[in-house]
């Protein structure tokens, strides 16, 4: 190869490097899930930011990204502010999808929506996911270490509110399902319940709740109606089917 093809080689591999480097945003927002939308995009694909990401009925308001080296791995560096959904995450690939050192926060009610309870109610407070590290393929969950808080929870139904004080729920994974510990001691109404939601949607919860005698209606008759009692006079619950997100 005589000098010339090997410079006119040289010029066209940094030619479609510098290309590479300063590529587009808009590139990102066109691989988005068709469900999710965005405006204002700036940057290229490398650090670039959207001032407003929106999937169903929430908004993340400003989401902005950034590759480089965390933890020893290549990934990405996601940050959400300036909306009802904020939080940042570090998320790369070496064999499996990583994600770690992940903290997120949103209004309770949103996400209720989002959840398909056919019941009548509605929520108020701010749900903390604190995700320590997540590993996950497309065939299994290989690791979790999450934790949901949900401070100064309340529930509303009929004009009736109850507070629910801080319940929390531990997360983990085994294979193509995640398990769950709910926990929540204060009064008027301890609760604690186990569950698990598998790759598919199905899931299985069960759980029990302090006696329903001292609440205000509506909230007796509605707990009663999806529990049963046990001995001691708490109330039992046993559930399991196919969970999907509700379209709104």
């Amino acid at each position: 190869m005589s000098k010339a093809w090997r410079y006119g080689a040289l010029c066209l591999l940094l030619y479609l490097l510098a290309l590479a480097f300063t590529a587009p945003a808009r590139l990102v927002a066109r691989l988005l899930p068709e469900h999710i939308s965005t405006s204002g995009v700036t940057g290229t694909i490398w650090a670039g930011q959207f001032l407003n990401l929106r999937w169903k009925n929430i908004s993340s308001g400003d989401v902005s990204w950034r590759w480089g080296w965390y933890n020893g791995l290549p990934g990405v560096y996601v940050m959400a502010q300036g909306g009802p959904v904020q939080g940042n995450a570090h998320i790369g690939w070496l064999g499996s999808w990583r994600v770690s050192d992940a903290r997120l926060k949103a209004e309770a009610q949103p996400l209720l929506a989002l959840s398909g309870v056919m019941l009548p109610l509605e929520a108020q407070g701010e749900l903390t996911l604190t995700l320590t590290t997540l590993r996950i393929t497309p065939a299994a969950c290989l690791a979790l270490e999450a934790r949901l808080d949900w401070h100064e929870a309340q529930l509303g139904a009929l004009g009736q509110r109850l507070a629910l004080g801080e319940p929390q729920l531990d997360m983990r994974c085994e294979g193509q399902r995640i398990k769950g510990v709910l926990r929540q001691a204060q009064a008027p109404l301890p609760f604690s319940a186990q569950g698990s939601l598998d790759y598919g949607g199905e899931y299985r919860v069960s759980g029990q709740s302090g006696p329903t005698d001292a609440l205000p209606a509506p909230w007796p008759q509605m707990i009663n109606s999806v529990t049963q009692p046990a001995p001691d006079g708490q109330r039992i619950m046993e559930v399991s089917g196919k969970w999907t997100l509700h379209r709104r």
